[in-house]
Order: structure tokens, then sequence, then C-alpha cells
């Protein structure tokens, strides 16, 4: 039994989600929630500010070892 931490990568492919979606680039909540889902991640919260003049979003996600990772943008 091993144990992964987030990659990078996938730091990064949530990170973009999560820019895309506070910056409203044409991408669902549920496109949002199923692609993190695909990458075996569970969203546990999600907070968007959307005031001028930025926008900020927070995830929480869970993996499958119930371990949280915090992505902000």
């Amino acid at each position: 039994y091993m144990e992964f931490d987030m990659t990078i990568l996938e730091t990064v492919k949530i990170k973009n989600l999560l820019d895309d979606l506070v910056n409203a680039k044409s991408i669902s909540l549920y496109e949002f929630y199923f692609t993190i889902n695909k990458m075996n991640y569970e969203v546990e919260s999600l907070m968007i500010q959307t005031s001028n003049p930025h926008h900020e979003g927070v995830v929480r996600v869970k993996d499958n070892n119930d371990k949280y990772y915090t992505i902000e943008v």
C-alpha cells in the first residue's frame, strides 16, 4: 500500500479549472465537479468570490486516502 500526494500536474490542472470557473470562462459547475471526480478527487468545498476588481476561488478536494488539498486562485 502506497500513498501518493497530489502531483504538480494535477494541482495545475485543478488550479486552471478553478481559474476558468471563477472567471466565467465557459466551464459549468457540473464540468468542474465532473473533471475533478475523473481525476479521482472529490470536491469537499468550493468558495468563489466575484467582486471587482478581482475574483478569487478556493477549492478543497479529498483524495482516495482521505487526504485533503486546498487550491486557490
